[in-house]
């Protein structure tokens, strides 16, 4: 019997949204996979040479905020250093108070209290300042984070040598425990470290202005050469190739504290088996380096460079 005209209605409805949303989840599901993808790429690529690289990825790679650029790893790698110190320091005091142990131990589980105390104010200056960086005092406040974060470590070294002459269970605890704190909080360093030497190649590209590019024989003429940015390949900037192979980009309008320059790249459309080359805007450094990729599109061969294989190092 056919289904009366109202039923018919809503059973379409039904069918309907059951559609859009089965097609709204597959989209948000492939955008979150490219997203974490990204994420996994940045924490490898960055924790590859760090003091510990497989506790720097394990940690990282699994951190439930932001991982978009270097300054969103640096400030996870604090905020889990911090996590761990203040859980450190409420077990240390715990066990101070109702520890019955030598003079000696409980002298030295005092003093760690104190300590772990300091480490976690030095982190929390930290990470406030790795949340307000600005542009102008970029330098000066890089300097307070990496003092902080030094005083960090030594304060947990310092709580470790307490225990140098004591003996026991607790002994075995505390060194678990503290060490434990001490390498993330080393990852972190070194990553505020990393954080501070791409930020550097960054702004000594922008006070030059410009990215001098130079190709290989000449006769690319009236192309486009783009700058592109961000995971999207969002094109940032762009000149004009002249008849003599020498052509400038701007590198000013890449932001220099929310963007990561590694994630730029030039795109420069070529004439068939034209050799290519790059050269910095001043010479001091890097060598000319060939294209890491060269694609085939509708308009012909492409050179694809990373930005990061020719900035400057201040």
């Amino acid at each position: 019997m056919p289904l009366p005209l109202p039923l018919l209605t809503l059973l379409f409805l039904f069918l309907s949204l059951s559609s859009e949303t089965r097609y709204a989840t597959a989209g948000n599901s492939d955008t979150s996979s490219h997203e974490h993808e990204h994420k996994h790429d940045l924490v490898r690529s960055s924790c590859s040479h760090a003091s510990y690289p497989n506790l720097c990825f394990r940690t990282l790679s699994t951190y439930a905020g932001p991982a978009k650029t270097p300054n969103d790893l640096a400030q996870a790698a604090v905020t889990v250093s911090l996590t761990r110190a203040r859980h450190v320091s409420r077990y240390i005091a715990r066990v101070a108070n109702l520890h019955n142990g030598s003079k000696r131990e409980q002298s030295a589980l005092s003093d760690c209290v104190d300590q772990i105390s300091e480490t976690i104010d030095d982190l929390t200056q930290t990470l406030s300042e790795l949340r307000h960086l600005r542009r102008g005092t970029f330098r000066w406040q890089m300097s307070n984070v990496e003092t902080w974060v030094s005083a960090a470590l030594t304060n947990e070294d310092t709580c470790l040598d307490g225990f140098q002459n004591v003996d026991g269970r607790v002994k075995v605890d505390v060194k678990q425990k503290i060490t434990n704190v001490a390498r993330v909080t080393s990852n972190a360093l070194y990553l505020i470290n990393r954080l501070d030497e791409i930020r550097g190649r960054a702004l000594v590209c922008s006070s030059a202005g410009n990215l001098v590019i130079n190709i290989t024989p000449t006769g690319v003429a009236n192309a486009t050469v783009l700058l592109q940015c961000g995971t999207a390949r969002t094109t940032v900037a762009q000149t004009v190739t002249n008849p003599y192979g020498v052509y400038q980009i701007d590198l000013r309008v890449v932001d220099e504290v929310s963007m990561d320059p590694s994630l730029c790249r030039v795109v420069i459309p070529l004439p068939v088996a034209t050799n290519c080359t790059v050269l910095p805007s001043t010479a001091n450094l890097v060598a000319p380096i060939s294209p890491v990729q060269v694609v085939q599109t509708k308009l012909g061969p492409v050179a694809i460079f990373l930005v990061r294989e020719y900035l400057l190092v201040p």
